[in-house]
């Protein structure tokens, strides 16, 4: 029950920051540049965790890989723009991915979900899909202003 806890903690903290920023315009470039950071630690931390920890949660490479693939082609995707004087804010289904992300971690992590692994499975397997969705959303809108990853 402790790696629930903190794992809710690390991600409620993230959303809660997130929240607390927008609303009251406590923004800055370091927080947005380290933002999508923070998101990448939790989740695929969280993912890579529990590969390494149980044997049943093996089910979760596929996903942990196409979701680390994504993320990393979307950090160099958002370095390119930014070189080009484009910022590349997070989009609402891109919160929400994040969002079905750290529940599928969590659900793991949970005592009365972790043993039925079908759930959490499920519920990755969504967040692959949207992990996916929103990478081509990204893609799409930024060679509309004309930036190339390359």
């Amino acid at each position: 029950m402790k790696h629930s806890t903190k794992f809710a903690l690390a991600a409620a903290s993230d959303g809660l920051d997130g929240y607390l920023a927008k609303k009251f315009g406590w923004t800055s470039e370091l927080g947005r540049a380290l933002d999508p950071l923070a998101d990448k630690i939790i989740i695929l931390g969280g993912l890579y965790a529990l590969i390494w920890s149980h044997d049943p949660v093996r089910a979760f490479i596929w996903p942990a890989l196409v979701i680390t693939l994504r993320e990393v082609w979307m950090s160099y995707y958002r370095s390119r723009a930014a070189q080009h004087g484009v910022s590349i804010p997070a989009t609402s289904l891109a919160k929400w991915k994040t969002l079905v992300q750290d529940f599928a971690v969590g659900l793991c992590v949970l005592p009365w979900t972790g043993h039925h692994l079908l759930i959490p499975e499920i519920v990755a397997w969504l967040a692959v899909v949207l992990t996916l969705v929103t990478g081509w959303q990204y893609y799409r809108d930024g060679r509309k202003v004309g930036v190339r990853a390359r």
